[in-house]
């Protein structure tokens, strides 16, 4: 049996692997590869834009690459003719400051097309001419679900428009609302089960990960986090759930059915048979309770033969024969 704090609580993506896909140019969307609800590997193409500043940057890098690499020979053709005594050290010392700033443009113009949103394999293939000038892929960042998509073909798009959402669904976050008179009993590390509607037949358990500082001033409830898997995909954002933080667990418990509990004069007691047709009304003292089941704390050993059905009409003739008195601890 396990003590426990219960809340409601509603289902969000976890925002850690949430992501809004959107071009950082302008331009116009030359095919879309996915539609909504596709699953998708990381780095999987999602669109191709088209884009004049794509091409200027493309061939901004392809010119800084070719100067780079006419400065080098022209630095190693200098180191020889030094060596030769036929041109000057003032002759070498500018080709090598020719080639520094070649350099230091080439590398301008591939941090470029990195912010734009060229992988290193894509740079390389736009040396080895693998690639259509002046189109962007979109792919990818991780592994996920597309959950939203306004991306069309042939659609004019702005720097910084999102065309895609994507959402890792494997693992989805459950915000609870802590009552605020629960909330020392609850710590971030304890584990949570939690059920639906719409699932009845399972229980769900994640694990409690984030509480908030402070609780909500006009409903006195306290914010949480659980991280849920969901491999089977079963569940989806914004459904609601009741909550069961489990806040103590006790290796060993003597349960009775709540049918069992009756009260007497207000002490709680259940039926104990202490002999043929013969029940003693003991009191008990209760702790957790869930699922029909009553933590029993004291009152009771394992071995006890309890009623668990007709306790009821017991009572009611322990009542009328007045032994309540001299059986009740």
């Amino acid at each position: 049996m396990q003590e426990s704090v219960e809340c409601f609580a509603e289902l969000t993506f976890d925002q850690n692997k949430l992501a809004q896909i959107n071009p950082l140019v302008g331009g116009v969307i030359k095919s879309v590869e996915v539609d909504l609800g596709a699953r998708v590997k990381k780095g999987a193409l999602l669109a191709r834009i088209t884009s004049a500043a794509i091409g200027e940057a493309q061939s901004a890098y392809l010119q800084a690459l070719a100067a780079d690499d006419l400065g080098e020979k022209a630095v190693e053709r200098q180191r020889k003719l030094r060596e030769e005594r036929i041109s000057s050290e003032k002759d070498l010392q500018e080709a090598e400051a020719t080639h520094q700033a070649a350099t230091a443009a080439l590398q301008q113009a591939r941090q470029q097309l990195l912010v734009l949103g060229f992988d290193p394999p894509r740079i390389r293939a736009l040396t080895e001419q693998n690639t259509e000038p002046g189109v962007l892929d979109i792919r990818a960042p991780f592994a996920g679900e597309i959950i939203e998509r306004t991306a069309v073909q042939g659609a004019m798009v702005e720097m910084g428009k999102p065309l895609f959402t994507l959402a890792d669904t494997t693992v989805l976050w459950a915000m609870v609302n802590i009552p605020e008179i629960q909330i020392g009993r609850v710590q971030v590390g304890q584990k949570v089960e939690l059920t639906f509607e719409s699932l009845p037949d399972k229980v769900f358990t994640g694990t409690l990960t984030w509480l908030s500082s402070g609780v909500d001033e006009r409903t006195r409830l306290a914010r949480g986090r659980v991280e849920l898997a969901n491999a089977e995909r079963l569940l989806k954002a914004q459904m609601f759930a009741r909550a069961r933080i489990l806040t103590t667990s006790f290796a060993h418990a003597v349960l009775v059915p709540e049918s069992a509990l009756q009260n007497v004069a207000g002490t709680v007691v259940v039926f104990v048979k202490s002999g043929e047709d013969l029940y003693e009304a003991r009191s008990v003292r209760i702790g957790a309770r869930h699922g029909g089941q009553v933590q029993i704390v004291a009152g009771l050993w394992p071995a006890d033969e309890v009623v668990v059905s007709g306790a009821f009409a017991l009572k009611s003739q322990f009542l009328i024969s007045r032994l309540g008195a001299g059986c009740v601890d």
